[in-house]
């Protein structure tokens, strides 16, 4: 899975298909790496190159498994506030896993794009989130794909 996935980044990327630090891009530059979106990286991942039957869930798990993410404390998950740049709009936050070392990893005809300046670290509350409710148990968003993503080892 690590392979096929590494491969249709890269090849995402050499091609322009897969946009880096744009509004409309599901990857962006960070300090740590590259920020991949969730879920929508994966179930561009999946989609493309697994099949519309595949569960990005399922992928996401094993790509956990193969160590090319940067655990935050006890989580995958990075929290980046988006800037905005219009006078009386709320900044947002978009969440997603920090590839390692993109550089590395990704066979790139050019270099990585400089880190998105309209990108800032962020450590928001669970309770800011939204919230799931499973069996009369509620979970924040964050709580809720911690559990779905959780890894027997």
């Amino acid at each position: 899975m690590k392979e096929i996935f590494l491969k249709w980044l890269s090849d995402g990327m050499n091609s322009g298909y897969l946009s880096i630090n744009t509004s409309s891009s599901f990857m962006h530059v960070v300090p740590e790496g590259l920020l991949l979106m969730t879920p929508l990286t994966f179930r561009a991942f999946v989609k493309d190159s697994l099949g519309e039957n595949q569960n990005y869930t399922d992928a996401l798990k094993g790509l956990k498994r193969s160590d090319i993410f940067i655990v935050n404390g006890d989580s995958y998950v990075f929290n980046y506030e988006v800037k905005s740049q219009r006078v009386n709009r709320k900044n947002t936050v978009i969440q997603g896993f920090v590839l390692s070392e993109p550089e590395k990893v990704l066979n790139l005809d050019r270099a990585l794009a400089a880190v998105n300046p309209a990108l800032s670290d962020t450590d928001l509350s669970t309770n800011d989130k939204m919230t799931v409710e499973i069996n009369n148990d509620v979970f924040s968003e964050f709580e809720y794909m911690a559990k779905l993503l959780k890894c027997d080892d």
